[in-house]
């Protein structure tokens, strides 16, 4: 019987939480709340905890320092 949970390992190294986030990207926290709301990146739980990938951090710096 298949379980439906899928357990994902994921390296500190790979997540940031919303606070760290925010620093390196020079906005307020509420700033990426507000972008989880219109799409504008996808966060994950990790129990309470919501995080980002760096990957997608990286993005939105690039996107923020070609505007």
């Amino acid at each position: 019987m298949l379980n439906d949970r899928t357990k994902i390992v994921v390296g500190s190294d790979d997540v940031v939480s919303v606070p760290e986030a925010a620093k390196i990207l020079g906005v307020h926290h509420t700033t990426i709340y507000r972008w989880f709301q219109k799409g504008k990146v996808r966060p994950f739980r990790l129990g309470k905890q919501v995080y980002l990938t760096i990957d997608d951090v990286e993005l939105l710096k690039k996107e923020r320092t070609s505007e």
